[in-house]
């Protein structure tokens, strides 16, 4: 089993986000976050058996990507 190693500046690794938190961070409902992964659209989750987990660097790089997208 791997150990976590700090993130970069010593810091430890941030725990993996839930459907429900990604959802309230984003102010959708949970169900467009859900749409949005079957479309291929939204943030890339990962599913660790019946559970669904985000990464929130995966989760933050997907949203600068929609401000960039929009901003050209």
């Amino acid at each position: 089993m791997a150990s976590k190693q700090p993130r970069a500046g010593g810091e430890p690794p941030r725990a993996k986000a839930t459907a429900e938190e990604v959802a309230a961070y984003l102010q959708v409902d949970v169900n467009t976050l859900y749409k949005w992964r079957y479309a291929g659209t939204g943030p890339q989750g990962v599913r660790v058996g019946k559970y669904l987990r985000y990464d929130w660097d995966d989760v933050e790089a997907w949203w600068d990507e929609r401000k960039a997208q929009q901003a050209a």
